[in-house]
């Protein structure tokens, strides 16, 4: 961003969001850019497995869990090499998208996602039913208490993600959901 700032020399927005669109920009190792369209950050699809900090090819933990992830293979053109795999949006606590007036479900749906993956505390009612009436499903993460899971399983999610599957699958089948 800095140098986005610099090359268009003033901190206008339109000036820096065009230096953005032009730069290229290395993350953990991977190169992306901008899409100009909608200035959303474009990167290789990648497969990867999560493993603990340290472990092998795992060089740095996701937000302070001490949890990262090992690239397994990296997909430059995913939907050329296999058009029905599923592309899911994630968007982290706190992210309301890229653009100051636009929400994630939009986004994710002009970009020709599938499925949308807001953190749990972005998800709710009104953002599902937008969601189902775009024709995208919604994966809630990472939410690990029952109290959450019921705000979630009333919000009418597709499916949720956490960090203990045996203990949601228990508390699915306690309330006659699975």
């Amino acid at each position: 961003f800095a140098k986005a700032v610099e090359k268009a020399g003033s901190t206008d927005t339109l000036a820096v969001a065009r230096q953005l669109e032009r730069s290229v920009v290395t993350l953990a190792g991977h190169q992306g850019s901008m899409r100009a369209a909608d200035h959303q950050f474009q990167q290789p699809l990648q497969v990867a497995v999560m493993g603990k900090q340290g472990e092998p090819g795992i060089g740095f933990d996701v937000e302070g869990s001490g949890y990262g992830f090992r690239v397994l293979r990296t997909l430059s053109a995913a939907k050329k090499l296999a058009p029905n795999v599923r592309l899911a949006a994630l968007y982290p606590e706190g992210n309301t998208g890229a653009l100051p007036n636009k929400d994630y479900i939009s986004e994710a749906h002009a970009a020709g996602f599938g499925i949308v993956s807001p953190h749990y505390r972005l998800t709710d009612k009104a953002h599902v039913e937008q969601a189902h009436k775009l024709g995208l499903q919604v994966v809630s993460w990472t939410a690990n208490e029952p109290k959450i899971w019921d705000i979630l399983i009333d919000a009418r999610v597709d499916a949720i993600i956490t960090d203990n599957p045996a203990a949601l699958i228990a508390y699915l089948k306690q309330k006659g959901l699975r």
